[in-house]
């Protein structure tokens, strides 16, 4: 075969592969954003419109606006921000391979969405060269959506000069498939000031790593994940402090049983509130255990549907719903365990854990809710307490001090008498604790624990009637 037609056949092959394809993504695409479209409209309270400005082979540009009824979604909102936040937005598309939407990559699809920010009050201060929000949203050859997004740093400024806002801005990127999903985020520091007081935030990871894909999370309330977050300070004013908050957990689908298992971690350091003792170390550590799937599901479209009802009927409604679903809830036998709370002074430490589970749930009648012998025999439960004496002196006495204070302040006494009332009171409410039976003094420390087991219960050891 001739070279030159082997170079033309070739040619037109690439020029086709580059070309034909556009045509068939776009109807993709399209059919994908009126999905998406229809679904945001589908809440109550939001309205969500897009208007097209060009259409081409390659890719096409839209204007849009996103309305929340504030009011509607949270009054309380409402309140601070007016009843209803409209959001104007440009949304660009590109289709693949070749993809010129926000620079050149390769793929099936793209789409940038860009909130510009040009309304919003003159107190808001950024480099107004770039958007002030902007994501990406790409569908790499083989499937998937890959995902990144930003908000540039700002200010706000009161013209009164009354306070300010200061942030540093936000990053984050994550990959979604039909089965699992990622996502990490970023903030490196916020400040909030208002007449003399102020918050300050610096150090903020987060992230999610799920098994799970993000529409059954959402629609279901149930995932297989792993996550954690972590802040490096937070200080407000001079009233509080704290510094390497942690949180982490994660949960486990039994498909064969049809429950959920979780863990949950939780722990902070240097924690220092006004005239308390500061605490060095603060861990706590949990785990759930063989909840029902149908159960977690069941609660999951309630709590939608309560989220909608006023908030003045949504303990009725909760207290209904569990009524209607406890015996569902008791049927896998699920159960809770506080695995630790500790924390560290500098005067000591204090100890605390705990848990309770159910027992023959399957056999669970609702109708012996009006008999405790009855629940107790289908409950175990068990904690334990323990506080070095040197500690609970401490805690106590701050306590104390706080109810004291304000005769201080009036100068109904003077600094002695503060001091000697307050220690003497410190005693007094120990040795009423042990007196009633409430903590047993053991050796340096403080103690008390709790069990209930084969439908007897005990504390510090004595049997209590149920």
């Amino acid at each position: 075969m001739n070279a030159k037609v082997v170079a033309a056949l070739g040619a037109g092959c690439a020029l086709a592969l580059v070309v034909v394809p556009p045509m068939f993504i776009k109807s993709h695409v399209a059919a994908n954003l009126a999905e998406i479209q229809a679904s945001f409209n589908a809440v109550p309270g939001q309205e969500l419109t897009l208007e097209k400005q060009e259409d081409g082979w390659f890719g096409a540009s839209y204007t849009g606006h996103a309305t929340v009824n504030l009011r509607q979604l949270d009054p309380s909102l409402a309140d601070l921000f007016g009843p209803r936040a409209e959001v104007p937005f440009t949304l660009e598309t590109a289709y693949g391979p070749l993809l010129f939407a926000d620079g050149f990559g390769l793929g099936l699809a793209k789409q940038v969405i860009e909130v510009a920010g040009e309304e919003l009050p003159e107190e808001f201060d950024w480099d107004q060269d770039q958007p002030l929000y902007q994501a990406s949203v790409t569908t790499p050859m083989f499937g998937g959506l890959e995902v990144s997004d930003r908000v540039v740093p700002f200010t706000i400024t009161d013209k009164r000069g009354r306070g300010s806002v200061e942030f540093s801005g936000y990053q984050g990127s994550g990959s979604f498939s039909d089965s699992a999903f990622d996502y990490a985020g970023e903030i490196d520091s916020l400040s909030i000031s208002d007449r003399g007081e102020a918050l300050t935030m610096s150090g903020y990871t987060f992230d999610i790593d799920s098994d799970t894909d993000i529409q059954t999370m959402i629609e279901t309330g149930i995932a297989q994940y792993d996550m954690s977050m972590h802040l490096e300070q937070m200080a407000f004013t001079e009233m509080f402090s704290v510094s390497d908050i942690e949180l982490s957990g994660g949960s486990d689908v039994d498909e064969e049983a049809q429950t959920t298992s979780g863990s949950g971690h939780f722990s902070m350091a240097d924690l220092s509130v006004m005239n308390f003792p500061t605490v060095e170390e603060l861990t706590f550590d949990m785990t759930l255990n063989d909840f029902s799937n149908e159960f977690l599901t069941r609660f999951n479209d309630f709590n939608k549907e309560l989220s909608q009802a006023p908030s003045y009927q949504q303990d009725r409604l909760l207290t209904a719903f569990m009524m209607e679903n406890l015996e569902l809830l008791m049927s896998t036998d699920p159960s809770m365990k506080l695995e630790a709370l500790d924390a560290s002074f500098e005067q000591g430490d204090v100890h605390f854990e705990g848990f309770a589970e159910f027992l023959n749930g399957a056999n669970f009648d609702s109708n012996n809710l009006n008999s405790p012998d009855a629940l107790a025999q289908m409950v175990q439960a068990g904690a334990e307490f323990e506080i070095d004496e040197a500690l609970a002196e401490t805690l106590v006495n701050a306590f104390m001090q706080m109810q004291l204070q304000p005769q201080l302040e009036r100068g109904w006494m003077t600094q002695e008498e503060f001091d000697a009332q307050s220690e003497q009171a410190t005693r007094n409410m120990l040795e009423s604790f042990i007196a009633q039976g409430w903590i047993v003094k053991d050796g340096d420390a403080y103690t008390a624990d709790f069990e209930l087991e084969n439908g007897q219960m005990a504390f510090n050891g004595q049997a209590m009637n149920l």
